[in-house]
This record gives C-alpha cells, sequence and structure tokens, in this order.
C-alpha cells in the first residue's frame, strides 16, 4: 500500500477512497 496526502493508507484491493477510511 502506500499513504496518500490526506494520511490514509491505501491497499491494491482498496482503491475506493470510502473504502480507505477504515484504514
Amino acid at each position: 500500500g502506500f499513504q496518500d496526502l490526506d494520511g490514509h493508507i491505501w491497499e491494491l484491493m482498496y482503491m475506493d477512497p470510502a473504502a480507505v477510511q477504515t484504514q
């Protein structure tokens, strides 16, 4: 995964911002 400018951690299975908010 990687971290976006808002500090959310993204993983390959989470390409939707709504899913990422639970990280």
